[in-house]
């Protein structure tokens, strides 16, 4: 947003497990100089974080955040520095690919 404030524009913004409000979410889709927004939630490894979240639900789901940094899964499923995590972010890559992104 900030890069867009200053004159800046932008083609494809991605968020990825990003918890943002739904005020923000809306003016993000809704700014000019943004051409698309795409919200890829990680709700199907189990991450509580969504885009559209209020602060309490987020600040609620801290622990089980706590837990899945720990154990690199749910919110931090693409985050280990292992092999594993290398494939994930490559799958997330093709993935993203797949949708037209490039």
């Amino acid at each position: 947003m900030t890069h867009v404030q200053k004159g800046g524009e932008v083609d494809d913004l991605v968020l990825i497990g990003s918890p943002i409000s739904a005020n923000f979410l809306k003016t993000l889709q809704t700014t000019n100089g943004i051409r698309s927004v795409h919200v890829k939630d990680l709700t199907v490894y189990g991450d509580p974080i969504y885009a559209g979240m209020g602060a309490a639900e987020l600040i609620l789901n801290t622990p089980r955040l706590s837990q899945q940094m720990k154990n690199k899964n749910g919110h931090f499923y693409y985050a280990p520095s292992t092999e594993m995590g290398m494939r994930r972010r490559r799958d997330l890559a093709k993935d993203l690919y797949n949708t037209g992104l490039r």
